[in-house]
């Protein structure tokens, strides 16, 4: 029997930059998705949302998401689950480690 993954729906969009933050796109998709996931706001097993949406929510390109979500990948936060979308990996109790941007 497999276990349907429920999609990311309750992630909430960034706050807005107004642009005095000097902080790469990169690092603001990947802040918020870590910071969804420690949050409880993204629980293990559920789907991220496509790298398509996700850059449209933060306004980035393609590359730009897919290498946040790789880092997220990399640190242990998110895994390629038996479908291609990645999705929430680690318990929200783990400790921050940081990025290697």
């Amino acid at each position: 029997m497999t276990r349907s993954r429920k999609p990311a729906g309750n992630l909430a969009p960034p706050a807005e930059n107004d642009g005095s933050n000097r902080v790469s796109k990169h690092r603001r998709v990947y802040d918020h998705l870590l910071a969804s996931i420690q949050s409880g706001a993204l629980k293990p097993g559920d789907r991220l949302p496509s790298e398509a949406e996700l850059g449209k929510i933060f306004e980035a390109s393609r590359i730009t998401v897919a290498k946040a979500v790789h880092d997220l990948q990399r640190m242990g936060w998110s895994r390629v689950g038996p479908e291609p979308e990645p999705m929430s990996s680690a318990s929200t109790s783990r400790a921050v480690e940081p990025s290697a941007c």
